[in-house]
């Protein structure tokens, strides 16, 4: 029987509360989920295993698993900690007594432009969606809220990568990762400058559009098989020097008093229209 874990001074549990910060995330390439669901589609659904990797798992002692089988688990390492280490170690107000460090490799936009998407759709899915290809670009989104969800989103529309634009919230922040409640599993999420990816997105034929209030409405656009869908900052939008790199505008139209939508509703609708197009 393995020892169990007591003290919050062990070095195991020293590393997990570094990972609590974005800079030794980026050091280590390694972020925390929690909750065995979590766990269960990291090991069970995770269609990026060459990307994401669980390296351990830490378990309460009062904690047994329900949804997950002895073979999922493999051999990866598990180790026990006490309940209150593992209350120490959680970022939940109330831990279901299970979290994994997850080792992450940065993806390139090169490698997933041309990824096969047809694992991420339902097979009732009409089979013209699988002949378009959808990127979703993210210019400084904040809210950690925000960007979970669109990446849930992402996940259910089924589109080929998500871009993160510097002054994005982090993607492996804890806030981010339960909000995708698993998606971070099934959508490549790149971090790249968007005037960069732009250039590489033209390259390879994709049309570069803009959510903005001033657009088209998009009912009314016309779009081709390739699109990268760009979504600019709660507060201020787009970025100047990103407009000077769109070749449209689509806007949701507003009949009522609201004079915007939330970020990542507004990124539903768009996303989920193009596929209702595209299944015609």
């Amino acid at each position: 029987m393995s020892l169990i874990i007591q003290s919050v001074d062990n070095q195991r549990i020293k590393v997990i509360k570094k990972l609590q910060q974005k800079k030794y995330r980026d050091l280590n390439n390694e972020f925390i989920i929690e909750g065995e669901k979590a766990l269960q589609e990291a090991l069970e659904r995770n269609i990026l295993q060459n990307y994401y990797v669980i390296n351990e798992i830490y378990i309460s002692e009062s904690f047994s698993f329900k949804r997950i089988s002895e073979q999922s688990l493999g051999n990866i390492q598990i180790y026990t900690v006490t309940d209150k280490v593992f209350s120490n170690i959680s970022n939940v107000k109330s831990p279901q007594g299970c979290l994994a460090i997850i080792r992450y490799k940065q993806m390139e936009l090169s490698e997933v432009i041309d990824r096969p998407i047809a694992n991420m759709l339902d097979s009732s899915v009409n089979n013209k969606v699988l002949n378009n290809k959808l990127i979703i670009i993210l210019d400084a989104i904040q809210d950690p809220g925000n960007l979970g969800t669109i990446i849930r989103i992402a996940d259910a529309v089924g589109v080929r990568a998500i871009i993160l634009g510097n002054g994005c919230s982090d993607a492996y922040s804890d806030k981010v990762v339960r909000s995708a409640m698993g998606s971070l599993f099934h959508v490549p999420i790149i971090q790249k400058d968007i005037i960069d990816a732009i250039a590489i997105l033209k390259r390879s034929k994709y049309h570069i559009m803009a959510a903005d209030l001033q657009g088209n409405p998009y009912y009314s656009i016309e779009p081709c098989n390739n699109i990268a869908l760009i979504m600019g900052n709660e507060g201020s939008g787009l970025s100047e020097i990103i407009r000077q790199h769109v070749q449209s505008y689509v806007s949701i139209p507003m009949p009522g008093q609201a004079e915007s939508l939330n970020v990542a509703v507004a990124t539903a609708v768009l996303a989920f229209d193009l596929v209702r197009i595209w299944q015609k």
